[in-house]
């Protein structure tokens, strides 16, 4: 899935908007609490982004699946299944996510055609779901498909349409994967994918640079925001998406994961911590969990979060049309 907007409490982050990082080696946190814990989430299989085939999926594939082992995370990837149709290769595309099965990650259902529940409303949008689970469920086997995540992170306009919905998905024996961080991944990847075309190296790794400083922001807002709403941290599950991006530099993403003391933890073990059954009364727009509960409890002035800085704009005017958009 990916975030089409920021979260609705999140404000320009002054500390990166417009400023060219430092070296994200350089950059990098110090190991300040060891114990964190992290579950890795990736939205929209087998692309996120410009859909140039099959060979290029394949490779795309493999090296997000490559740097997933290296790192040795349990990764949930989550399935558009209408992607799978495109270009007449669906034999060949359901071999990309049969490769995750085989390399022991879990697959859950992204709907069929990523839909804006708030936009179609609930009985379309339970169409789409139950069309974006037929090829997942088979490639699964006798493991269970247990993993819904909303497009756009939308629960529902309406308390009365998120109920049904939580409902409906409940009866097919889906948990809800919510998402307490995420670092924009979706936009940066199309910024960087224009300086790729440019064949700009140091606009590349500017545009990685940036996308960096920008994890670490928000994994410190993260924590931040955990301690006001329970009072300590909480293992944190972590949005991103099969791209450019994230499958060329997942290993630098994991780096800083380390270095602020993470370790990788399946999204089943880090929802058995008792946070994840916070009450979540809000209501409205997509917006990551921390912020729903902080919502839900009333917390007044929420730390601001991180929003990526404002230079990347300059290169909206080259973007292509088959690139992901906000």
């Amino acid at each position: 899935m990916k975030l089409a907007h920021a979260p609705t409490i999140a404000v320009l982050a002054a500390a990166i908007a417009g400023i060219l990082p430092t070296p994200p080696d350089a950059a990098a946190a110090p190991l300040a609490n060891p114990g964190r814990t992290i579950a890795i989430t990736i939205d929209d299989l087998p692309i996120n982004g410009k859909d140039e085939g099959l060979s290029a999926l394949t490779a795309l594939n493999d090296r997000l699946l490559a740097a997933l082992k290296r790192n040795a995370v349990p990764a949930v990837g989550f399935v558009n299944e209408s992607k799978l149709y495109t270009m007449g290769e669906v034999d060949g595309r359901i071999a990309l996510m049969r490769a995750w099965v085989d390399q022991g990650l879990e697959l859950g259902n992204h709907t069929y055609a990523h839909p804006s529940l708030n936009k179609v409303g609930p009985a379309a949008f339970e169409e789409d779901v139950v069309r974006g689970e037929t090829v997942t469920r088979i490639l699964l086997g006798d493991r269970k498909l247990q993993w819904f995540r909303h497009p756009f992170l939308e629960a529902g306009a309406t308390a009365e349409d998120e109920g049904r919905i939580n409902r409906f998905l409940e009866g097919r024996g889906y948990r809800i994967a919510p998402v307490t961080a995420h670092a924009w991944d979706w936009y940066y990847t199309y910024r960087y994918s224009v300086a790729k075309r440019r064949r700009d190296d140091a606009l590349m790794a500017r545009v990685v640079a940036a996308y960096l400083e920008h994890l670490d922001a928000d994994l410190q807002h993260a924590e931040i925001l955990a301690k006001r709403i329970f009072g300590r941290e909480i293992p944190l599950v972590f949005l991103m998406h099969e791209n450019e991006l994230s499958a060329e530099h997942f290993d630098r993403v994991a780096e800083r994961m380390k270095a602020r003391g993470y370790g990788f933890v399946t999204l089943e073990k880090a929802m058995a911590d008792p946070a994840y059954a916070h009450a979540d009364r809000y209501v409205g727009g997509g917006s990551g969990w921390l912020e729903r509960w902080a919502m839900t409890d009333g917390i007044k002035d929420v730390p601001p979060g991180p929003q990526p800085p404002a230079w990347l704009e300059k290169l909206e005017a080259d973007r292509s049309p088959y690139d992901p958009v906000p």
